[in-house]
């Protein structure tokens, strides 16, 4: 028992220093740290200032209020799937067997990976939050309806990273990662409510729509919000737009059950080549 103990919290130190390592890379780049500040900041001015003043919601509610949960989620699961070119990079500039030689727990190596994505993340999440107050923008629900809905968010978001993690062992270089890691989110994004209320969309593409796990994690933070802008057009009544917050928590935890084994045993291959 006390053995097992002992390895448990062996191996949470070397999450923690690796989670360090990958944190300090990113204040060591001041060029890189700036433009990661830059990004969730323009995001936030564009929409709200371009895309905010041009659709109308079908109650009449404020679509500035409507629009804010999609580029939130949009920026973090962005950033969560770039986890794929750290990653990549890492095996190609051989970090990652240095790690394979070094008294670490394997798990480790892509643990502290992804907890360092999450903690990035996060910063992201409450400079984009921040800035959306600034410029307006309003969560009903209280502090604690918007720490429940960054939360939601940010779970979905390392669920994302794990595919990240899955892309960044299956190709050979940090370029097909960059292409690999980011595209398959843009329709995923835009063939949800982030942007649009759903009977906007055609009737044949609403229940991909309403299925979409980025709808169900963008509703339910809107719920926890407690945003109540276009609440009749996301909450159509499907299972899924039922109970968003839900929803969205089941598909997180199912792509992490499919991708952390996935990625597990590709790791376990690369160790033993």
């Amino acid at each position: 028992m006390t053995e097992g103990v002992a390895g448990v919290g062996w191996a949470v130190t070397d999450v923690l220093v690796l989670t360090r390592r990958h944190l300090l890379q990113v204040l060591r780049e001041p060029q890189a740290l700036f433009w990661t500040m830059v990004q969730p900041i323009t995001n936030v001015l564009l929409f709200v200032y371009v895309i905010g003043n041009i659709v109308r919601l079908p109650d009449g509610g404020n679509y500035r209020d409507y629009l804010m949960a999609g580029v939130f989620t949009q920026t973090v699961v962005f950033s969560a799937a770039s986890t794929a070119i750290g990653l990549a990079e890492d095996l190609q500039r051989g970090v990652i067997d240095r790690f394979r030689v070094l008294p670490l727990a394997r798990s480790s190596v892509l643990l502290g990976r992804t907890v360092s994505d999450l903690v990035r993340n996060s910063a992201l999440l409450a400079i984009m939050m921040a800035v959306a107050l600034a410029v307006g923008w309003r969560a009903p629900g209280g502090i604690g309806g918007a720490v429940a809905g960054a939360a939601l968010i940010e779970f979905f978001a390392y669920a994302v990273g794990w595919l990240g993690v899955m892309i960044g062992l299956s190709v050979p270089n940090a370029q097909t990662a960059t292409a690999a890691g980011l595209t398959w989110v843009f329709p995923l994004m835009f063939v949800s409510s982030s942007y649009v209320p759903l009977p906007s969309l055609p009737g044949w593409l609403r229940p991909v729509a309403e299925w979409n796990p980025l709808t169900a994690v963008v509703s339910g933070s809107r719920e926890l919000f407690g945003t109540s802008a276009g609440a009749a057009a996301w909450n159509s009544g499907s299972i899924p737009l039922a109970h968003p917050t839900v929803t969205a928590v089941l598909w997180a935890i199912a792509i992490i059950a499919v991708s952390v084994p996935v990625a597990g045993r590709k790791f376990a291959r690369l160790s033993r080549s």
